[in-house]
């Protein structure tokens, strides 16, 4: 390079921090003003002489990546792999930002003003992601997963290197009391559980189905957990006249079953020579996440099937490995990953679509063992079947779970009614009235939750109705489709912009509340159940420092589903720039939970969606990274 290029090279870096201080910078909400020249400047928030140093280190990061890109071979270099999610973060950044402030795109569109700072701060967010991913996966390319040599943990101090030390010799036993020691003040000052919505209306549907008689057991909510919480309840009742006492011995069981496959987790990585030091960061992630720490001992299904999906992953990797060192050494039968696939199936809805692709791809990719994925896949889907339309039936159960596939286009159509409701002809009306509660969708419609359109759901509506419904939803998308892409947009922005609403957190208020309403409803079996008084100061206490330490900048990025997200998609990414096939297939079951996400009612701020994505990362991402280091 001549000195004249050199000189344009520096030129174009320092141009493009400008911009990404810019982007930083840019106040992207409307202004007021008289000139397009006035808006732009009152949007420009650049005096303070920190942004000089922001300057500085962005200017750094970009001299830095271009160096990596230039001193990488062929296959290390980072090209679409990592130039698609950075033109995605950025389109993220601005449209999130949008839909946070108004629940619309009006943010961008409202002027040719507000496109070009929507412009500005897209080529900005850009260009700071784009050599922030080529620094991530330069420094993936160069991590030492694996202990290289014989050692003693001296290294580590005295103190934790004993820990070390035990955590390499007994890793499961290690693990898991370091993890019970860490989890008992929550198990404890949780009592019985931490109750939701959820959990009230399964309890419900369970007496009324089970003991009054008044109504049919729903399959709205696992059966196999409802009949859990219900029993459990009414052993406590019966046997220490304390239905909080059953329903603790399920908080503790799903405690326990967590902290089970966390440390199965770290034994199988132990056995793979894992770095203790990588052993230690899992344990910590589990230790000092405030989510995990908040639904570890939350009555709900999803703290059920997270565990049983991180083994699946485990055992997954066991398989896959087995294939790429042509160990020919077959199992009789996989008696963990057969556990985690009925626990998959029984705690979980959409837990099959998760068995069916995976075992679908891996039967497809892998050659090895491919008799054995397949025949999971026929299984599945079989007993599927059989349970669904046979079984449930059978044992009177009630399926309703047709309304769950219908959060999106229910959404498209209330937003429609909403903001283009003179649009709707009489007949098209009567069409969704059959469905849903055509009258009420304005008023029910709420931009970021689909339950209150969803819930008008009928029941009784048969699949001609529910086709002719359909028909008009796809009638009414060409003459606004516009409003169909801003409803979807509003459901899903917060999976993917890093800021505004931090994850949901289950409190112990809301939860004595719903426990009071169950009791309320219940009396006929003298069910109480509630958060004992005497541990209410502690609960508080405890809840209060784990939130607030939780808002520390840096610390809070904890409590934002995003993070987690571009994670896994970054994962991803990296996956396919290393053309990575097993490791892509051990990250297909977190894809398939997290498209089921999107398609659901809420948006990230509900962790309860994601739990189970959060709690399988660790073993996922090293799993991968042992791949990439063959």
């Amino acid at each position: 390079m001549n000195r004249s290029d050199k000189n344009l090279y520096r030129i174009k870096n320092l141009c493009k921090a400008f911009i990404i201080v810019l982007a930083l910078t840019m106040d992207l909400d409307i202004q007021e003003g008289t000139t397009p020249a006035d808006l732009l400047l009152k949007s420009m928030n650049g005096t303070n002489l920190l942004y000089v140093l922001l300057f500085v280190l962005a200017a750094a990061m970009l001299f830095y990546a271009d160096k990596i890109q230039k001193e990488a071979g062929e296959h290390q270099k980072t090209g679409l792999s990592g130039l698609i999610p950075a033109l995605f973060f950025a389109f993220c950044m601005v449209f999130g930002y949008s839909f946070y402030r108004s629940n619309s795109w009006d943010l961008i569109f409202a002027s040719h003003v507000q496109m070009l700072k929507s412009l500005i701060a897209f080529c900005g967010y850009a260009c700071i992601f784009y050599a922030v991913i080529i620094c991530i996966f330069h420094a993936a390319d160069r991590l030492e997963l694996q202990e290289k040599k014989d050692h003693n943990g001296s290294h580590y101090g005295k103190i934790l290197g004993w820990y070390v030390r035990r955590l390499e010799s007994t890793p499961f036993r290690t693990a898991f009391l370091t993890l019970f020691i860490v989890f008992l003040p929550d198990l404890i000052l949780s009592f019985p559980g931490i109750f939701t919505c959820d959990t009230k209306i399964q309890l419900d549907n369970g007496y009324a189905a089970l003991i009054y008689g008044t109504a049919l057991l729903r399959n709205q909510h696992p059966v196999i957990h409802t009949l859990l919480l219900v029993g459990s309840s009414l052993f406590g009742n019966a046997v220490f006249s304390s239905a909080d006492a059953g329903l603790f011995l399920v908080s503790l069981a799903q405690t326990l079953l967590t902290i089970g496959a966390v440390a199965w987790t770290v034994r199988y990585l132990a056995k793979l020579s894992v770095s203790p030091g990588w052993l230690v960061a899992v344990l910590a992630f589990f230790a000092l996440n405030p989510r995990i720490h908040n639904y570890m001992t939350v009555l709900v299904k999803d703290v059920w099937y997270a565990p049983f999906l991180m083994i699946f992953v485990v055992e997954l990797h066991r398989l896959l490995a087995a294939e790429h060192t042509g160990d020919a050494q077959k199992e009789r039968i996989p008696v963990l990953l057969v556990l985690s696939v009925i626990g998959i199936f029984f705690f979980r809805q959409d837990g099959i679509y998760v068995l069916l692709l995976t075992t679908l791809v891996a039967g497809i990719l892998c050659k090895y063992r491919r008799k054995l994925f397949l025949t999971f896949f026929v299984a599945s889907l079989v007993f599927s079947v059989f349970y669904q339309n046979i079984l449930l039936p059978a044992c009177n159960v009630d399926n309703n779970n047709t309304r769950q596939m219908f959060s999106i286009p229910f959404q498209q159509t209330a937003r429609y009614v909403k903001e283009a409701g003179e649009d709707v002809t009489e007949k098209e009306a009567e069409a969704i009235a059959v469905v849903i509660d055509y009258e009420r969708l304005a008023e029910l419609y709420n931009p970021n939750l689909s339950d209150p359109v969803k819930s008008t759901f009928n029941r009784d509506a048969s699949m001609a109705d529910i086709a002719a419904y359909l028909k008009v939803w796809a009638q009414m998308f060409f003459r606004h489709p516009d409003i169909y892409v801003q409803a979807t947009m509003n459901n899903l922005y917060g999976y993917f912009y890093p800021a505004g609403y931090t994850t949901m957190v289950q409190d112990f208020g809301s939860s004595q509340e719903y426990m009071q309403e169950c009791s309320d409803h219940n009396t006929q079996i003298h069910i109480q159940i509630g958060h004992p008084e005497a541990l209410s100061a502690l609960r508080e206490k405890m809840e209060f420092l784990r939130e607030m330490l939780f808002k520390l900048p840096v610390l809070s990025a904890c409590n934002l589903s995003a993070t987690y997200i571009w994670i896994l998609l970054l994962l991803i990414c990296y996956g396919f720039r290393n053309k990575n096939k097993a490791g892509l297939l051990l990250l297909l079951p977190l894809f398939v939970v997290f498209l089921v996400c999107m398609a659901g009612p809420v948006y990230g701020w509900y962790f309860r969606y994601m739990y189970s994505i959060v709690m399988c990362l660790p073993a996922a991402g090293l799993c991968q990274g042992l791949f990439e280091n063959r």
